[in-house]
């Protein structure tokens, strides 16, 4: 760039540089961002749905925990076929409000514990949500990331380092908007209440603040291109054009593996081609 460097043009890059980084990975499981979560669709507080992780930035499968039984997702409100016997799950967002949105957040660079005193009082009222936090996500108001809580009780835990700037009576979120919620259907679009499912999903990755950070990604290259193209004061110096970010896209997922399924034709139940049976009945 044609500029002095400022600590005001470094915090902006920084900052573009995370919105790019987030970007990236909400569009692809990299390998460093999978996870499983079980969720009881037993649980007493199911309510059309039980909620998925607010860092959730996508689902790769769906499985029963009992069995191998997969589910195929489907929109809340797509048809599917008279004859499709698939089980099936859709996800949705309940509500594009927090659970809980504050402006007393006290939380340090470097800090594991946050405090808030309207957090405190709002637990304490067991007539409105939420009565616990432990397992929610914290989200700080102008920052990115997600931050898992696994405490009620006040100064409040979260289970990674928080490394942005001190806070003082700062705007924060608990079950930030729009975390989702699941729901399991049989063939017959009953929703399923009686088992657990396993879901496979990848995450938001950790917000990059400090120079030590790791990029997850295998290759920082396509992170760099589009920095480079969000900084309009970059373009003289080192315009970057659409095609190059593409191929250092291209060749930063070519270094995933996808999924380790292997791509089997599957019948109208969702069950794998299976030839030593007859061909020629239904299947």
């Amino acid at each position: 760039m044609h500029r002095m460097p400022s600590k005001e043009m470094r915090e902006r890059i920084k900052r573009v540089g995370n919105e790019q980084y987030f970007d990236i990975c909400r569009g692809f499981p990299f390998m460093a961002l999978r996870a499983k979560v079980t969720i009881d669709l037993t649980d007493s507080t199911y309510s059309e749905g039980m909620f998925l992780p607010s860092d959730l930035f996508g689902i790769r499968r769906v499985r029963s925990t009992t069995d191998d039984l997969e589910y195929v997702e489907k929109g809340r409100e797509d048809a599917v076929e008279a004859d499709d016997n698939a089980f099936r799950y859709y996800r949705y967002v309940p509500s594009m409000e927090p659970v809980f949105r504050g402006e007393d957040l006290v939380l340090s660079n470097g800090a594991t514990t946050f405090t808030s005193a309207s957090l405190v009082t709002r637990i304490a009222d067991t007539a409105t949500d939420p009565d616990v936090v432990d397992g929610e996500y914290l989200m700080v108001g102008g920052e990115l990331g997600f931050y898992e809580i696994d405490s009620d009780t006040s100064p409040f835990t979260i289970t990674v380092p928080f490394y942005g700037p001190d806070i003082s009576q700062g705007i924060f979120y608990v079950r930030p908007a729009p975390t989702e919620k699941i729901v399991a259907l049989d063939p017959a679009e009953n929703a399923l209440t009686d088992r657990s499912i396993d879901v496979y999903y990848w995450k938001a990755p950790r917000t990059l603040y400090n120079d030590e950070d790791m990029c997850i990604l295998p290759s920082s290259r396509v992170l760099e291109l589009k920095i480079l193209k969000a900084i309009p004061e970059a373009k003289a110096l080192r315009p970057v054009s659409q095609g190059e970010i593409d191929e250092a896209m291209r060749e930063v997922t070519a270094r995933t593996p996808i999924d380790p399924r292997e791509n089997k034709p599957r019948d109208r139940n969702n069950n794998p081609f299976d030839l030593r049976n007859n061909p020629y009945t239904d299947r």
